[in-house]
C-alpha cells in the first residue's frame, strides 16, 4: 500500500513537472491534453499511473484532472510577499553661482532660461550659465540691441515660444521684453507705469508686471501685479485684460468681476486653462477658458498639508508649474516648501520644510530658502530657483 502511495505520489510530481514544462515551452497537445515524455529523448521508462493513459512512455492527463494537480501543488507554494515601491523627490544642486534667480524656464532639449536683477541666463545640459542678455551693463532699460547691450530692471517672469523667443517680464521698467535667439531685444508691450488697456503694443500700461505664460498659438499671460490683473498679449501685440481688476479682493466671478491680490505667477494646461498664484491671498486660482475664475487651493495664511482644496494654506505662494497629467506644483515661499497640488485638489509637500537652508535629499530632509520660480522638464523632472540660496536646485522622482 505504501509502496504504491509513493508511485502515485511520483506520477503526480512527474505529471505537475510536465504540466509546468508545457506551460513554459507553450507545447499544448490537442484535444485538451498534454504529454510527458520520460527521459531526455523522450524514450523513458513507462509509470504506472492511474490518472492518466500510458503510450510508448508518454503519460496524458485530461485537462481537469491538471487543474487538480495544480491546486494541490500551488497551495502547498509560499506566496512571496508584495513590497511596495515607495517614491519621493531627490533634491540637488543643479547650479550655483547666480544672484538670487527669481523666473524660470525651459526650452525643448532642457537649456534652463533664468532671470535674476539684471538680466538673463541660460543654463546649459552642461549646467553652465551663460549670459543671453543684460548683466553687464547692470539695471536700466536699453532697447533694440543685442546680448549684453541691453539693460533690464528687475526681470521676472520668463517663458519661450517654439520658436526660442524668450520673453520677459521687465518689472521695474514696466514692460514685456522680447530676446530673440540672434540675442536682439525688443520691447513688445508696455512703456510707463499706468493701467491702459484695448490697445497695441508700447501704447499699453502695466505696473509692475510678474509673471508670464504663453499658449499653444503664441498669446502671452501676464500678470500685472500692481494692476491686480491678469493681461493678455496676442499674436498682433493686442494687450487686454482677461481677469480681476485694479481693486484687490477674493472675489470668484467671471473677468473683471473676479478680484486678486498681487497674482506674482502664471502657468497654462493643454486646456488653456490658466493658474495663478495669487500672493497675498494665499491662494491659487483658476481662470476657465471661459473667463470663471475660482479658487483650486488654499485659504488663509500658515502652513496646512495633506488636505484638499481650500482646507490647505500656503505662505506667499510664487511660483507655479503643471504637468503633462494636470498636477501643479507650487514654490511656497516663505514656508519653503515645493507643494503639489493634484487633480483632485489634495495639496502635500513633495520637497523642504519650515526651516530654510541648502541641505540636498529626499523630499522633507532638504531645504529651501525662499524657492521663487518652477519649471518642469518632459521628462517630470523639477527645477526651482531657491533665490536666497542663489542657486537653481532640480527635484528628481526617485525610489526610496
Amino acid at each position: 500500500m505504501e509502496s504504491s502511495k509513493r508511485t502515485a505520489d511520483k506520477n503526480q510530481q512527474m505529471i505537475y513537472a510536465n504540466i509546468l514544462m508545457q506551460q513554459q515551452q507553450l507545447d499544448l497537445g490537442i484535444l485538451g491534453k498534454i504529454t510527458y515524455r520520460g527521459g531526455s529523448s523522450g524514450g523513458g521508462a513507462d509509470y504506472t499511473n492511474t490518472i492518466g493513459a500510458i503510450t510508448q512512455g508518454i503519460i496524458t492527463t485530461p485537462l481537469a484532472q491538471q487543474q487538480l494537480i495544480l491546486n494541490q501543488f500551488t497551495r502547498s507554494l509560499p506566496v512571496p510577499p508584495v513590497i511596495p515601491v515607495v517614491y519621493g523627490y531627490l533634491v540637488t544642486t543643479y547650479v550655483s553661482g547666480l544672484s538670487s534667480p527669481q523666473g524660470i524656464t525651459i526650452d525643448p532639449i532642457n537649456n534652463l532660461y533664468t532671470s535674476q536683477l539684471s538680466g538673463i541666463y541660460k543654463i546649459d545640459t552642461n549646467t553652465t550659465p551663460n549670459i543671453v542678455a543684460g548683466i553687464t551693463l547692470g539695471t536700466g532699460f536699453t532697447d533694440n540691441v543685442f546680448g549684453t547691450n541691453a539693460q533690464f530692471n528687475n526681470p521676472i517672469g520668463i517663458t519661450i515660444d517654439s520658436a526660442g523667443n524668450l520673453y520677459v517680464c521687465d518689472r521695474n521698467n514696466n514692460k514685456i521684453r522680447k530676446i530673440e535667439p540672434n540675442g536682439k531685444v525688443t520691447t513688445i508691450a508696455g512703456n510707463i507705469n499706468g493701467t491702459t488697456d484695448n490697445v497695441i503694443g508700447t501704447n499699453a500700461q502695466f505696473k509692475s508686471p510678474n509673471g508670464i505664460t504663453i499658449d499653444s498659438t503664441g498669446n502671452l499671460y501676464v500678470c500685472d501685479i500692481g494692476n491686480n490683473r491678469i493681461r493678455k498679449i496676442d499674436t498682433d501685440s493686442m494687450v487686454t485684460t482677461i481677469a480681476g481688476s485694479t481693486s484687490s479682493g477674493t472675489n470668484n466671478a467671471f473677468g473683471t468681476n473676479a478680484r486678486f491680490n498681487v497674482p506674482t505667477e502664471i502657468t497654462i494646461d493643454s486646456a488653456g486653462n490658466l493658474y495663478v498664484c495669487d500672493f497675498v491671498n494665499e491662494r491659487i486660482r483658476k481662470i476657465g477658458t471661459n473667463g470663471a475664475v475660482e479658487t483650486i487651493a488654499g485659504s488663509t495664511s500658515g502652513f496646512t498639508d495633506n488636505v484638499i482644496g481650500t482646507n490647505a494654506k500656503f505662505s506667499s505662494p510664487s511660483g507655479i508649474t503643471i504637468d503633462s497629467t494636470g498636477n501643479l506644483y507650487v514654490c511656497d515661499r516663505n514656508n519653503n516648501r515645493i507643494r503639489k497640488i493634484g487633480t483632485d485638489a489634495m495639496v502635500t509637500t513633495i520637497a523642504g520644510s519650515t526651516s530654510s537652508g541648502t541641505n540636498n535629499g529626499i523630499g522633507t530632509n532638504a531645504q529651501f530658502n525662499s524657492p521663487r520660480g518652477i519649471t518642469i522638464d518632459s521628462a517630470g523632472n523639477l527645477y526651482v530657483c531657491d533665490a536666497n540660496n542663489n542657486i537653481i536646485r532640480k527635484l528628481t522622482l526617485t525610489a526610496i
